[in-house]
């Protein structure tokens, strides 16, 4: 029960402001190694989850810890390096496609006049963007997240945050912020968090998704643009 009061108390945190990004253009490759892990399977952890991950031989370079791992068809990396610009390195995540904002700032995007007359809606809390031409179209901030689909779609409505996500019942139509945790997949301690992610990631449907707490996490189903954030983001610095 402890685990689970401290987790209620993050989401109810005051969001740190918003730092500044650094664009992935020249950079000093990082060394990795890989090897395999399992997380156990214990009820509402998540069963076949397999984990690959990719870390600095020098692990007291905390700045550039970099993991990554597959589950139910993703492919997901955690990056401790806040600086990166998932969008400025590869746009591709989102060019031509739409993207639903389920936070922004730890709490749901106002809409200006400007993203409104581009044809931006907010709908249950969720901000829905038009197709999406250029990269810089897409708000980003601290304690933010989006998910991104091949398709116009609705989520229904953002789900209480004052609410025990732990005692409500998982449900479509109920979006739960989860960059609001402030967690990263590659944590065993916070299996039970994550699982509850991909159990809502797996009725949305969501080609890629992309947030940012204390740590930059993307999770795409698309192999190649994977493939391609992960080399982008290996070159930072």
């Amino acid at each position: 029960m402890l685990a689970n009061a401290r987790l209620y108390i993050v989401l109810n945190a005051t969001s740190k402001s918003n730092s500044t990004r650094a664009v992935c253009l020249t950079a000093m490759p990082v060394v990795v190694v890989a090897e395999e892990s399992r997380l156990h399977s214990e009820p509402l952890r998540a069963p076949h989850l397999s984990s690959l991950l990719s870390y600095n031989l020098d692990m007291r370079d905390a700045d550039h810890l970099l993991r990554t791992g597959s589950i139910n068809g993703y492919q997901w990396l955690v990056s401790t390096d806040r600086e990166i610009d998932v969008l400025a390195c590869c746009p591709d995540v989102v060019l031509r496609k739409y993207v639903a904002i389920t936070s922004f700032d730890s709490g749901p995007l106002a809409l200006t006049e400007a993203q409104r007359s581009a044809s931006w809606v907010s709908c249950g809390g969720i901000a829905y963007s038009p197709e999406i031409q250029h990269a810089n179209m897409v708000p980003q901030a601290y304690f933010s997240e989006l998910y991104v689909f091949g398709a116009p779609t609705n989520l229904g409505v953002l789900a209480d945050p004052n609410k025990n996500i732990f005692e409500s019942e998982m449900q479509q139509g109920q979006v739960h912020a989860f960059v609001n945790f402030d967690f990263g997949f590659h944590d065993p301690e916070y299996a039970d968090l994550a699982q509850m992610f991909w159990r809502q990631l797996g009725w949305m449907k969501a080609e890629s998704y992309l947030a940012e707490n204390d740590y930059v996490i993307f999770a795409t189903a698309n192999q190649e643009l994977f493939k391609r954030v992960f080399e982008a983001l290996r070159q930072v610095r």
